[in-house]
């Protein structure tokens, strides 16, 4: 027999009458879905192939890039913050060659006054996700020492 805690229901998102039992797993659901939507439009647009016919093309698509990638930011800003706090991570990890993460962020894209450069924002991005694993939200790939039983 299931005990109220082990039943699934199914939800209608629209629906204005959901019950939440823990708004903060709820919540944590929600944050982290929006951080992996944030990190998918990054990947949708870095990996458009459509190659730019001009300049203006390219910084067209380098905005779109820098702001798709400070969105992903902005997602992990608030458990960065935190995780600075309380000690998880050391602040210099926000550290790029063109200046604090962090600016970056608060910034959509730009270091200074221009959006970065395709570049600028993959080392960011990459920064990023490496913050996310250590944050303990990522894939952490273990070597195994056994070989796997079936």
């Amino acid at each position: 027999m299931m005990s109220s805690q082990d039943q699934t229901v199914d939800i209608d998102e629209e629906d204005p009458e959901v019950l939440v039992v823990d708004p903060e797993d709820y919540q944590q659901s929600k944050n982290l879905e929006a951080i992996f939507k944030a990190k998918e439009e990054v990947r949708k647009i870095r990996h458009d192939t459509d190659r730019p016919e001009n300049q203006r093309t390219q910084e067209k698509r380098n905005e779109r890039l820098a702001i798709a990638v400070s969105y992903y930011g902005s997602e992990l800003l608030p458990l960065i913050d935190e995780a600075i706090e309380n000690g998880a991570i050391d602040r210099d990890m926000l550290d790029t060659p063109w200046g604090d993460l962090s600016q970056y962020i608060v910034k959509d894209g730009r270091f200074e006054h221009d959006y970065a450069k395709t570049l600028q924002s993959m080392v960011v991005y990459r920064q990023l996700r490496r913050i996310e694993r250590e944050l303990g939200l990522g894939i952490n790939l273990e070597e195994e020492t056994q070989p796997a039983q079936i």
